[in-house]
This record gives C-alpha cells, sequence and structure tokens, in this order.
C-alpha cells in the first residue's frame, strides 16, 4: 500500500541511486513473491475451516491489517543506499512480508478459499504501487504519515471485517 514501509524505502533508494532499475527490478520480485506467500497461507488455513471460523479467519487478518494502518510505518532515513539487489531484495521482502497489504491479500485468499485469484489481484496491486513508490520518489514520503487517510482505510478494514464476522456469525 502507497505508503507502507517497504513504498518509503523504494521511494527513498529510488532518489538516492537515480530510480535504479534493479531497485524496481528486485521490488517486483519480492512483492510477487510474498503475494504468492500470503495468497498460499490464506488459503491453506482456509482449507481447514469452515462457515464461521472461516469469516472469524478473514475477519481477524483484516483487523490485523487495520491495526499496522493507524499504527503507520516504521522506518528510519537511510544513511548509506546500497546497489546490491541481493541486499534490497532481502530488506524489501522483510518489510514486505507481514504489511497491511499481505494480511488483505492473506484475508482475500482465505475468503475466496482459492490462492490464484488473490495471488494475481494482490500481485499487480502491490507491483502497482511500487511503480508509484520508485516514481514519485521522495513525494510519497511526505503523504505517508498522513493519518487521516490512513485512518479511513483502517476504519474501512475494521468495518470490513465487522460485516464478515457479522454475516459468518449468521450465516450457519
Amino acid at each position: 500500500m502507497l505508503g507502507s514501509p517497504a513504498c518509503l524505502i523504494v521511494s527513498r533508494l529510488s532518489t538516492q541511486l537515480d530510480r535504479h532499475v534493479g531497485l524496481l527490478i528486485a521490488g517486483f520480485v519480492t512483492a510477487k513473491a510474498t503475494a504468492a506467500i500470503a495468497a498460499l497461507l490464506g488459503a491453506w488455513a482456509a482449507s481447514f475451516l469452515i462457515g464461521q471460523s472461516r469469516a472469524l479467519l478473514v475477519a481477524a487478518a483484516l483487523i490485523v491489517a487495520a491495526v499496522m494502518m493507524v499504527r503507520g510505518p516504521r522506518t528510519k532515513p537511510l544513511a548509506e543506499p546500497t546497489r546490491s539487489l541481493g541486499a534490497m531484495g532481502l530488506v524489501l521482502f522483510a518489510k514486505q512480508a507481514a504489511d497491511p497489504a499481505r494480511w488483505v491479500i492473506f484475508a482475500s485468499a482465505a475468503a475466496l478459499g482459492k490462492a490464484q485469484h488473490a495471488m494475481l489481484g494482490g500481485g499487480f496491486g502491490v507491483a502497482f504501487v511500487l511503480i508509484l513508490c520508485w516514481w514519485l520518489n521522495e513525494r510519497v514520503t511526505a503523504y505517508a504519515h498522513h493519518s487521516i487517510v490512513r485512518n479511513a482505510i483502517g476504519a474501512l478494514f475494521v468495518l470490513t471485517a465487522l460485516l464478515i464476522g457479522f454475516i459468518g456469525k449468521n450465516s450457519i
């Protein structure tokens, strides 16, 4: 998501490294990998659950995403940028592994019970956001800490989780 820790790292590195294409490639690879892992885990967890328990799993994942959105990114300014694709990829993978977008991908895969759709949609979504972060550079960091937008998205996640929990509870 725009303003996530990985997005902020990509935008800052893009500024310091003059839009290094390797950074964009490392971001794509890690974004697709983490989206695939989140979708596969969501579908796998949902395969053990039905009805109310599956709805509660989806709602819990959305609540986690909401808390992370409201909390905001915790990133330090970059002291020394690297041109190592491996180092960039490792840092981006770690930042993306459990960010709000991956929790939403997990929740959608758990709700659908299939990983393919969540993997495809989530993968394209996070790749698009990384392109924006890479292209817009430091302009992204100016808006990343706007709590109004982050709180609104977090509230939307909570409302969706409550709705899914309510429908799941009353479906059986």
